[in-house]
């Protein structure tokens, strides 16, 4: 999706998550507004982040996702139901709309698309529900005889 342009500088960034994510080594943009970041806080492992900028094409669909910082979006790769994959779909898609000359054994079926999106989305609800599960533990009923 994106190509050698693309690659951005730390300091080329419309915005500073320094605070929130650490140092920001890699910058990637996909689209105007959007940004794939490989970031690293002090004593913690290498992460990934897409941003999602409140101008972008992309914002609308995947704005009920994420960590909300003013003008933005985070999504932690690290965290599966962060949102990612939503962002992931909605580039691809805008990618195919904006492509056309696309070699038709790269071309994607929507159709495809819509189906792995609602996998995924079936499968973060199917996350959120054994999380609500385990954090109220098991419950036991126990029946007297008469």
């Amino acid at each position: 999706m994106a190509n050698e342009k693309d690659q951005l500088t730390p300091e080329e960034l419309p915005f500073d998550l320094k605070n929130e994510i650490g140092e920001i080594d890699k910058v990637q943009r996909f689209i105007p507004g959007v940004y794939c970041l490989t970031a690293q806080k002090e004593g913690c492992p290498v992460e990934n982040y897409y941003v999602v900028m409140e101008f972008a094409a992309v914002f609308a669909a995947v704005s009920k996702y994420g960590r909300q910082f003013p003008g933005l979006r985070l999504y932690p790769v690290s965290e599966d139901a962060g949102g990612w994959r939503i962002v992931e779909y909605e580039l691809a898609k805008y990618q195919m709309t904006r492509s056309p000359e696309l070699l038709s054994e790269e071309r994607i079926v929507m159709e495809d698309y819509r189906k792995k999106a609602e996998e995924n989305l079936i499968e973060l609800q199917s996350k959120k529900g054994k999380a609500q599960k385990t954090l109220y533990g098991p419950s036991y009923i126990m029946l007297s005889s008469p």
